[in-house]
């Protein structure tokens, strides 16, 4: 293998350990605004770790013909430090805006469905005093 060959290797895996920290932001942000259990936090994770060593098992075999150097480790740890070192806090907040907004809108599409809902069926209406604005508002007129 060339130097050139193998500096394009070593801005491969740089990529693909920017991928990754990127990713792994994204997961922590949705799991930051969802508050999900123990156990599908670390079901995920396990997964994901699975995943992106099979990822890294497959560039390295198609890239590398497998082989493993040190070179290799050094590149995808840098690529990862460089994403955590600049560009982790500002995707990760944006990141957990989107989270938040999607949170957000989903909730309050949630609650109009909701509201609709105990209009049309009498029998669901938990706060009477919203029904009756709604009823004057849709009242006719004499």
């Amino acid at each position: 293998m060339s130097v050139g060959q193998q500096f394009l290797f070593l801005l491969y895996l740089c990529m693909f350990g920017l991928a990754v920290g990127i990713i792994l932001d994204f997961f922590k942000a949705w799991v930051k605004v969802y508050d999900f259990s123990r156990k599908a936090v670390f079901w995920v994770d396990f997964l994901f770790c699975l995943l992106f060593a099979f990822l890294l098992f497959y560039l390295l075999l198609i890239i590398n013909r497998g082989e493993v150097r040190f070179y290799t480790f050094l590149a995808l740890l840098s690529g990862i430090i460089i994403y955590f070192n600049f560009g982790s806090s500002y995707l990760h907040s944006n990141f957990l805006v989107f989270f938040r907004a999607i949170k957000f809108i989903s909730e309050k599409i949630n609650n109009t469905i909701r509201s609709w809902q105990d209009l049309l069926n009498k029998k669901r209406i938990i706060y009477r005093d919203r029904y009756h604005r709604w009823k004057r508002f849709f009242r006719k007129e004499e």
